[in-house]
């Protein structure tokens, strides 16, 4: 297995370090950012963000903290004729409409 830093992550429960391991070995991502709900990585999340232009910063005056956010066009809520709905009866599955 080969090592991925990993900042902050939860060393208490073995499982969900075990399993994010196990993600990581097959998904090969090249880093894991565990998300801790402080104000500092909140800010540092923006900035990235702001950085790559996945987030615009609107006016901070009369919108304090907000971002202008656009989805990609291969989102998902655009390819609802892609989506499938399910069901325990094979009869009632059928395309998302």
């Amino acid at each position: 297995m080969r090592s991925l830093k990993m900042n902050k992550f939860p060393k208490r429960d073995k499982k969900i370090v075990n399993w994010v391991n196990k993600m990581a070995e097959l998904c090969q991502p090249e880093k894991i950012v565990w998300i801790d709900g402080s104000q500092a990585q909140k800010e540092a999340l923006e900035k990235e963000a702001i950085a790559d232009g996945e987030i615009i910063s609107l006016n901070h005056n009369e919108l304090p903290g907000c971002f202008l956010h656009r989805s990609a066009p291969d989102d998902v809520a655009r390819t609802e004729h892609l989506t499938f709905n399910l069901q325990p009866e094979k009869a009632r599955c059928r395309p998302h409409q």
